[in-house]
């Protein structure tokens, strides 16, 4: 559900926030909170939730000062994502970037400090915990559970484990003097043995929330290292040599029913269709097999347009090209050479073979 564009950026609400609402009146029902007290609860989770959005800003703003982008920021019942299109490249402004979440949170804790002890003459260190939620009964020990919760955010998410602030600032220092492959897989084992902690205690405790976290923990750990590698292998990774130099092309003017003779001795998926030496687009082989309008000229077939790139870019840029349905062939070009041509079935195959994408992604 749309909540909402806030600084350039959207907010959504994901339809499983609903169940914050089962959660209210089923803590009222065993607490024994009555009507009253469940409206009260549920005021203070939609403050808490306020200041996850916020939380979430920081991230999202301290990052568009690098020049990363934030799609939208989703809430959800454990908590909100600012979706970054990426982190930053350099360490430290991952770190600062990591950093600023739970940075929001510590100013509303003080902010909120200050106002109790110095306005309210309350100590927020006291809470009444019959009475916390009671806005209107006892709003100091609120606004204290308040303060109390986001000191509590803070802690919980600079744990150095993943997907928390805590895995990202520990993952930036290493990276500082290490490569970000080699510093997120040690972040990640320092991750995952804390969730193995949690499990194992979890198990022994019989909270079965926190084994579950524990888990959690362990696979997200294992997911932010599969990512980082495949993401670097994409970034540094240059197409050349995956291309191939020997190929059929079809003049603009050649019958479609020649072209599917010529076909007979090529297996090529896709074939250039040129203009003297001007590449006007490509055409698949089926559409070429299967068209009945056999006296016509080819360049009559749906086409699609050939970029022409230098041999040394990167996967992530043919993987765009590529994965847009902008292009079935890519040209690539190097200095003295005949260009190459790199087909979307080639690539995707070495993607496959570095499990990059899934099997039958093609």
């Amino acid at each position: 559900m749309y909540a909402g564009t806030y600084f350039g950026i959207p907010v959504k609400i994901h339809w499983t926030f609903g169940y914050i609402i089962f959660y209210i009146i089923y803590s009222g029902y065993q607490d024994n909170m009555g009507l009253q007290g469940m409206l009260w609860f549920g005021l203070f989770i939609l403050s808490l939730f306020l200041c996850v959005i916020l939380h979430e800003y920081g991230h999202a703003l301290t990052a568009r000062r690098y020049g990363v982008h934030t799609a939208d920021i989703i809430l959800t019942p454990l908590g909100g994502i600012a979706r970054l299109t990426k982190m930053p490249d350099k360490p430290a402004q991952e770190l600062v970037v990591a950093l600023a979440g739970p940075l929001v949170n510590v100013i509303i804790a003080g902010l909120l400090f200050v106002g109790l002890y110095f306005g309210f003459r309350y100590n927020p260190f006291i809470i009444d915990a019959e009475n916390a939620y009671n806005f209107s009964g006892n709003p100091g020990g609120f606004f204290s559970m308040l303060m109390l919760t986001n000191i509590a955010l803070v802690v919980f998410n600079l744990l150095p484990v993943f997907p928390m602030d805590g895995g990202r600032v520990l993952r930036s220092l290493i990276a500082m003097k290490a490569s970000k492959v080699r510093a997120t897989l040690i972040a990640a084992r320092i991750g995952q043995l804390f969730s193995l902690f949690f499990v194992g205690y979890g198990i022994y405790s019989g909270n079965l929330i926190l084994a579950l976290i524990g888990l959690f923990i362990f696979q997200s750990a294992y997911m932010e290292y599969r990512y980082t590698k495949a993401d670097n292998l994409m970034q540094f990774s240059t197409v050349e040599g995956l291309g191939y130099v020997e190929y059929d092309t079809f003049q603009a003017d050649d019958l479609i029913v020649n072209c599917k003779e010529l076909m007979k001795y090529s297996e090529q998926p896709f074939f250039p269709i040129l203009s003297s030496e001007n590449i006007l687009g490509s055409a698949s082989r089926d559409d070429i097999i299967h068209s009945e309008l056999l006296y016509r000229p080819v360049s009559e077939l749906p086409m699609k347009p050939v970029p022409r790139i230098p041999a040394d870019t990167n996967w992530m840029t043919c993987y765009q090209i590529f994965s847009k349905d902008q292009a079935d062939i890519i040209f690539l070009l190097k200095d003295g050479a005949k260009p190459a041509i790199l087909d979307k079935w080639v690539f995707y195959q070495q993607l496959e073979d570095k499990k990059l994408i899934k099997k039958g992604r093609m």
